[in-house]
């Protein structure tokens, strides 16, 4: 056999190739990979296009990143989904950061000319 058969054959374990339904489902998965997914649906299903909405759309995707970060780092032990999460958090972090600096002046600038009070 050569190599790049080997590879497909490694990449594709597990496949249902023909096409027929399961007849032996396995047990729910952990908790923590079951809060991510719900995050995750909260955060693309009460989303728009403000910026307000935006930061709660990338928190909640952050959130979800960060529980999928421990599924994997404690349950599942695999390296690959590890490298992919924390790519998908530290992109998400930007964003959320990139957001609330749009969104205060104070930031944007360096100092708040706005924030002078008299009483």
């Amino acid at each position: 056999m050569n190599t790049s058969a080997m590879i497909f054959d490694h990449l594709f374990r597990g496949f249902n190739s023909n096409l027929t339904p399961c007849f032996e489902w396995r047990m729910p998965q952990h908790i923590f990979l079951q809060l991510a997914n719900l995050f995750l649906f909260i955060g693309l299903f009460f989303s728009s296009t403000s910026l307000y909405s935006l930061i709660f759309l990338r928190s909640m995707l952050l959130v979800s990143n960060l529980l999928t970060i421990l599924w994997t780092w404690l349950i599942v032990c695999s390296g690959d989904l590890l490298i992919w999460q924390g790519a998908f958090a530290i992109i998400n972090l930007g964003h959320i950061v990139i957001l609330i600096v749009k969104l205060h002046p104070c930031l944007r600038f360096g100092f708040c000319a706005s924030s002078k009070t008299t009483f």
